[in-house]
């Protein structure tokens, strides 16, 4: 399914990197939304386990700088609150600028909860 989105996203001459993987909070729970939930206190930044490859645990402030929406751009967050993050929210910008996208529901499937 990433392989197929990245394909898709790489139609345009602008290709994103896309792979599986879960939102983590300050407390290293996992979840498949950014947003605070039953155990989860709200995405502070994501896991990734990409296929055949070690994982990768990427926080804001740290070794990324912001969320991406789906369609790759800066997520402007949710409007009339402090988060940072919206229902737009697809993964996360590395500190490099460059976005990384997150199969939220191949990452469910490869990484315990």
């Amino acid at each position: 399914m990433a392989n197929a989105l990245q394909a898709l996203l790489a139609s345009d001459g602008r290709s994103s990197k896309v792979v599986p993987g879960l939102y983590i909070d300050a407390a290293g729970h996992l979840s498949d939304s950014p947003f605070a939930g039953s155990g989860f206190t709200g995405a502070v930044g994501a896991k990734t386990a990409p296929s055949g490859k070690r994982s990768q645990t990427l926080l804001i402030g740290q070794n990324a700088k912001g969320w991406a929406t789906f369609d790759a751009r800066p997520d402007p967050g949710t409007a009339g609150t402090g988060l940072s993050y919206s229902v737009r929210t697809g993964g996360i910008i590395r500190n490099t600028g460059r976005p990384l996208l997150i199969d939220v529901f191949a990452g469910a499937r490869a990484l315990p909860h």
